[in-house]
């Protein structure tokens, strides 16, 4: 099935609430790096086309477009899956305590999916940014 390619499954710190304090449990969050991926970052944005996403760039960060980028990514393994996703925020606050191993996870199979990445196929040609 061409739905469970490009798929990632990691331990993101978690933040929970116990009494007055945050303690951060390990929850396993997958990513999906494919078209629905792509199409649910699409309408997170409220993007209509390319210019579109040129013009958000520019106003927010290439950085906040990698957020969510994987966000959106989280949101198709959890539809492929059936899943439930995990807010926005507590992602990002995972996102940004997660381990060096479980980020090089993430960025191999991002680098090497078709969709988002670079991966060369066979008498495809792929579009290159100017």
């Amino acid at each position: 099935m061409s739905h469970k390619l490009n798929r990632v499954k990691v331990k993101l710190p978690y933040p929970v609430r116990v009494g007055l304090f945050y303690i951060d449990l390990k929850k396993n969050v997958g990513f999906s790096f494919d078209n629905m991926a792509v199409f649910l970052l699409k309408e997170n944005l409220g993007l209509k086309d390319s210019s579109e996403l040129k013009q958000w760039i520019e106003k927010k960060s290439a950085n906040e477009l990698m957020i969510e980028q994987l966000f959106a990514a989280h949101q198709s393994f959890c539809l492929w899956e059936k899943e439930s996703s995990i807010s926005k925020k507590r992602f990002m606050d995972g996102i940004s305590k997660i381990t060096k191993e479980e980020l090089q996870k993430i960025i191999k199979v991002w680098e090497h999916s078709e969709t988002f990445g670079v991966k060369n196929i066979p008498g495809k040609k792929k579009a290159v940014r100017n």
